[in-house]
C-alpha cells in the first residue's frame, strides 16, 4: 500500500512539473515573440516588457540578448552592456548567435573603441564562416581602416542578422533555403 501511494505521489509530482515546464516555456515562447514584433515596429518600451517577462520566465542567452538590443536602441548603453554580457555568460542560441555577437560589436564600440574593434573582429570572423553576405566585405573595410560609419556599420550588422535568422528560421521549420544546401550537398532546395 505504501509502495503504491509513493508511487503515486511520484507520478503526480512528475505531472505537475511536466505541466509546469510546458506553460512556463509557452509564456517564454509567446513573450519573444511579441516581444519581436513590437521591437521591429520600434516600439521599444513595448518590445521590452515582453522580453523582460521572457526572461523572468526563462533566463537564456536570447531573452538576454534581445534586451541588450532594446537597451541599445534607447541609448542606454550601460544596460545594454549589462544584458550582452548576460547573453554571453552561455552559449549563443544557434539562431540568435549573429543577433548576440552583432550587438555586443556595436555596444562596446560606442563605450570603448578598443574593447569595440575586438567586438567587430569577432563578430567578422564567426560571420564570415556562416557563407555570409558580401556586404560582410565592407564591415571588414572598415575594421581594417580602422574608420567605422557607426550608423552605416548598425545597418550592414542588422541587415546580415536579419538575413540569417530567416534563413535559418526556414531551414530549421521545413529544411529548406540556403542552409539547406549543406544537407543536400551544396544544392539549395526550396529556394
Amino acid at each position: 500500500m505504501r509502495k503504491t501511494l509513493r508511487a503515486g505521489i511520484t507520478i503526480i509530482c512528475c505531472i505537475v512539473g511536466l505541466v509546469a515546464c510546458a506553460t512556463t516555456y509557452r509564456v517564454y515562447s509567446v513573450d519573444l515573440f511579441e516581444g519581436k514584433k513590437l521591437l521591429a515596429r520600434k516600439d521599444y518600451q513595448g518590445a521590452r516588457a515582453y522580453f523582460e517577462q521572457a526572461n523572468r520566465a526563462m533566463p537564456d542567452s536570447v531573452s538576454a540578448t534581445y534586451l541588450a538590443v532594446v537597451a541599445y536602441k534607447t541609448g542606454d548603453l550601460e544596460t545594454a552592456q549589462r544584458w550582452i554580457g548576460e547573453a554571453l555568460k552561455e552559449k549563443p542560441d544557434q539562431l540568435c548567435v549573429f543577433r548576440t555577437y552583432g550587438y555586443r560589436a556595436l555596444i562596446y564600440l560606442k563605450r570603448d573603441r578598443k574593447t569595440g574593434m575586438i567586438a567587430l573582429k569577432d563578430y567578422i570572423d564567426r560571420y564570415g564562416t556562416s557563407f555570409p553576405l558580401e556586404s560582410i566585405d565592407e564591415v571588414k573595410r572598415m575594421w581594417e581602416g580602422g574608420n567605422i560609419d557607426e550608423a552605416r556599420l548598425e545597418k550592414l550588422i542588422e541587415e546580415q542578422i536579419e538575413w540569417y535568422e530567416k534563413e535559418m528560421e526556414q531551414y530549421l521549420t521545413s529544411h529548406t533555403g540556403f542552409f539547406a544546401r549543406d544537407a543536400r550537398g551544396g544544392e539549395s532546395v526550396g529556394r
